[in-house]
């Protein structure tokens, strides 16, 4: 189970078989906590040989000795630990969390929302991506409190134990310094349980808009296909208002987490002209995506910042006079000119606009195709960038062959094939390079069965090698498995989970997103990216840089190791949280010497 990541790391099995109980007790109640890179099993096991046992006892929040959850956060910053309660003797029920305020409810530190961790088995592990950290399981969807009959309050069967997540939003209005509260735990029939909750605000406060732009893909290919409604038994139409307000939850829980959605292969209605052009009724689609693209749907106000033209939906060679058709050409030259017109019409700013003509090509019939459409596409629609995805079929060659028409090399994680640093000359010239999913040692996994800390690392490896951006395939992979919650074989091969980031609310009788523990590794990573790249703002970037490689030793094409291995990161968890802990130092530090200020000027 453990073979391959214990002996790259050098960890005795013993210390993943048993965890002696350190944890705080109370009559039938034990309670411990950990912090949010942490995947602990109903067993209390958790899913990391790198944490030693007295990670009951003590962690970078945890003090069982006395009780304490610490946690520190930035203003407009969103940190995250957990509690795990286990019915150490007999079961427990009617269990209730509640975060008791010790400071002004006037001006409160903090917004807490509180989740009841769901547990899905893993009973083969993952091939690809991988390493897995094999069979068990793994606490992944996490179920807000608030919904009835799901959230709380709950029951914990004898020597089980259940996870609670606790998500603390800390506001830009909040007052720095330290606030004091204790976390009551009840059950029924039991003397409730108060631990001491500590939240250190830092005088700063992390930029609105991310450090680093995390893409995430949604797919637009209707009934039965990835389409969002694939999670409800009932396959509602795409085009009707309840799907349109269902997806913009998924889009708003999508910004509170740090990245963006995006939708890809949506139909329009095109039309033919007699001179060869097309034309588009934009009707529909101002209708369902007018609100993301001007931002009246965002708290914040701010619309979308990328979209895709999906071109191939929209403009088929086959109905177009066929590949490589001065027909097809026109075609898609208008329908690019139209894009950009329409966008320019309404306000939104058309260098949003990507094409993405083919998914990992491999053979020269799929280049050709290519270079016809960015071809095509610079004449119609300058504007609009030309982005490659780029699987096993990265060369010197490639490079040099799309130089002028690429906008955009979006490579993935694993098969750089040692061509990074080529890359990044492109790069200086105004070029995009990007990253997405793979296995390890390249960057985290975004499997379920892997450790708590893969999607986390690629706000990091983003910052290490100084990349534009990084794109996950899917956020709601929830095909090809009867129920994604209990069975995560979503794919032909052997793997469990990749490319779900939320699952369907339906199970719980919502029309709404539920979120993961993944999703909120990868907001983790995300707000770290945040640390490094507001530190280095305030002239202090070689010192960010010391504390980002002292996490993140390699990644991508610097790793020598074979690809499946443990990764090359640090992977305790407390280390990247001690990390984060210095960045904030520094960043106050600098701040008050003055570095705002040359900031400002």
């Amino acid at each position: 189970m453990w073979r391959g990541l214990r002996a790259a790391l050098g960890i005795p099995l013993a210390l993943l078989l048993s965890h002696p109980a350190r944890a705080l007790e109370s009559g039938a109640m034990r309670v411990w906590a950990c912090g949010d890179s942490l995947k602990v099993s109903p067993q209390g096991r958790w899913f990391n040989p790198a944490v030693p046992d007295t990670h009951l006892e003590r962690n970078r929040i945890w003090n069982a000795s006395t009780g304490s959850v610490r946690i520190e956060g930035a203003r407009g910053e969103t940190v995250a630990f957990q509690l795990q309660i286990e019915a150490a003797s007999t079961p427990l029920s009617e269990v209730e969390v509640a975060i008791v305020p010790g400071w002004d409810p006037a001006r409160p530190p903090a917004q807490f929302s509180l989740f009841k961790a769901f547990y899905t088995e893993v009973r083969e592990a993952s091939t690809s991506p991988r390493p897995s950290t094999g069979p068990g399981l793994y606490p992944d969807a996490l179920v807000p409190f608030r919904i009835p009959g799901h959230g709380a309050p709950f029951a914990i069967a004898r020597g089980r134990t259940q996870g609670v997540w606790i998500d603390t939003a800390i506001p830009r209005t909040a007052p720095a310094g330290l606030h004091r509260g204790s976390i009551e735990i009840r059950a029924a029939g039991r003397p409730p349980l108060r631990l001491a909750l500590e939240l250190r605000v830092h005088g700063f406060a992390l930029p609105r808009t991310p450090t680093f732009r995390i893409n995430v893909t949604t797919y637009d290919l209707g009934k039965g296909g990835h389409a969002i409604n694939s999670g409800w038994d009932d396959r509602f139409d795409i085009w009707t208002p309840r799907y349109w307000e269902l997806e913009r939850r998924f889009y708003r829980m999508a910004r509170a987490h740090r990245h963006t959605l995006h939708p890809r292969n949506y139909e329009l209605p095109v039309a033919r002209r007699a001179d060869g052009g097309v034309s588009i009724d934009w009707s529909r689609f101002d209708a369902r995506f007018g609100p993301l693209l001007d931002g009246t749907v965002f708290l914040d106000g701010r619309g979308l910042s990328y979209w895709e033209i999906a071109l191939n939906r929209n403009v088929p060679a086959a109905r177009f006079g066929g590949p490589g058709s001065a027909a097809w050409g026109r075609a898609v030259e208008s329908y690019a000119r139209g894009f950009v017109a329409h966008f320019r019409a309404k306000g939104w700013d058309p260098s949003m606009l990507v094409a993405f003509p083919a998914d990992e090509p491999s053979v020269e019939e799929a280049f050709d195709t290519a270079q016809f459409l960015a071809r095509a596409l610079r004449r119609g629609g300058p504007e609009i960038r030309f982005r490659m995805d780029v699987y096993k079929a990265l060369d010197r060659a490639l490079i040099e062959r799309f130089d002028p028409l690429i906008d955009i090399w979006a490579v993935q994680g694993s098969h750089w094939n040692g061509l990074l640093r080529e890359l990044k000359k492109r790069q200086r010239r105004g070029v995009e390079v990007w990253f997405y999913q793979g296995s390890a040692p390249a960057l985290g996994p975004e499997i379920l069965d892997t450790e708590g800390l893969a999607l986390r690392t690629w706000g990091w490896i983003g910052w290490r090698y100084r990349m534009d951006a990084a794109d996950l395939w899917e956020c709601c992979k929830w095909q090809l498995t009867t129920d994604i919650w209990t069975d995560p074989q979503n794919n032909p091969w052997p793997t469990n989970g990749p490319g779900v980031l939320y699952y369907p609310g339906s199970r719980l009788g919502v029309d709404a997103p539920i979120p993961s523990i993944r999703l909120k590794a990868l907001r983790r990573g995300a707000f770290d990216h945040d640390y490094l790249a507001l530190l280095a703002s305030l002239g202090e970037k070689e010192r960010a840089d010391r504390i980002a490689t002292s996490v993140v030793h390699s990644a991508l094409d610097a790793t020598i190791a074979p690809r499946g291995s443990a990764g090359d990161w640090s992977h305790d968890p407390d280390i990247w949280d001690l990390a984060r802990h210095d960045l904030a130092v520094a960043i106050e530090r600098a701040s008050a010497s003055g570095g705002l200020q040359n900031r400002a000027q």
